[in-house]
């Protein structure tokens, strides 16, 4: 009842009344390129990015009559950012063959065949592992895999790094240059730079600043690609179609367009949007799709 509750307090008729315009029937947010400390575009009043990825939400923002949304996003994009910084084979391998990523790391980890379907359990933890150590997480953020014990969250982590070192190697750097330099980076060729300042003697402020440190170039260098994405469609939209196409939306590494569908062949188009988007990637992104 809570969950319920607080969603439709959050995104129900009191939403609507606040933020829907009486002047055109639309809701018009604020996005602030920079805010989000690594750098990625934020969102507020209302916050468009997190509405609930359940049907009955998203479902119920529509294009205008006889127009359409589309929306393309990048398919794992942190996890090959750490893939291109690390040039751990596994997960080249994986990109490059079109194979499910969670699934062949944790088959090579446990030397078990592991997928979608046998030994689900592996791939599930993989995955959480995988996405998690984008995030800086340690072993306190997976014990809840191993039913909260902690040695074995521990444990799991100590056979990770050693069956894929390069991830383990890549990971340590960031946060050692963040606590010794004071500052982390994006990847090349961005190289955004985010600045530290903590107590070196307080391990619960360098523990922060190391975590930051391995997040901020990976969240961030996705932030930067979606960001020349968004301006190459958007400079691409207005040369191409003028007043028939416009970004609506972006969440994070997804762009949101609204288009005219009398006017514009939708297959067509998707896919020079893809492309635009494809060609934004490899900016950073040279090993792998």
């Amino acid at each position: 009842y809570k969950e319920i509750a607080k969603l439709l307090n959050s995104y129900g008729v009191k939403f609507l009344a606040k933020h829907v315009s009486e002047e055109d029937d639309r809701i018009h947010a604020e996005f602030d390129p920079l805010g989000a400390d690594t750098g990625r575009v934020s969102c507020s009043k209302p916050n468009l990015q997190q509405v609930p990825a359940i049907d009955q939400f998203r479902g119920a923002f529509q294009a205008r009559p006889g127009w359409k949304l589309l929306t393309l996003d990048y398919s794992g994009a942190e996890l090959r950012i750490i893939a291109e910084g690390s040039q751990d084979q596994t997960m080249i391998t994986a990109f490059l063959n079109g194979e499910d990523l969670h699934s062949k790391m944790a088959t090579v980890l446990w030397g078990i065949p592991v997928s979608k379907t046998e030994n689900k359990d592996k791939r599930d933890q993989q995955k959480t592992v995988n996405f998690g150590l984008a995030y800086g997480a340690g072993p306190n953020k997976f014990k809840h895999l191993f039913s909260n014990d902690m040695d074995k969250a521990k444990q799991f982590i100590k056979k990770y790094f050693s069956t894929f070192p390069n991830i383990g190697k890549f990971l340590e750097n960031l946060g050692t240059h963040s606590k010794t330099k004071n500052y982390s980076m994006t990847m090349s060729p961005y190289n955004r730079i985010r600045w530290y300042s903590y107590d070196t003697t307080n391990f619960k402020e360098t523990s922060e600043v190391e975590r930051a440190g391995k997040n901020q170039p990976i969240q961030g260098t996705c932030a930067d690609i979606v960001k020349l994405a968004t301006y190459r469609v958007h400079k691409f939209l207005k040369e191409n179609y003028k007043d028939n196409a416009f970004i609506v939306n972006q969440v994070h590494d997804e762009i949101v367009i609204e288009f005219n569908a009398q006017l514009i062949e939708e297959e067509q188009f998707a896919k020079q949007i893809h492309n635009i988007m494809l060609e934004a990637g490899k900016t950073v992104i040279k090993s792998i799709p």
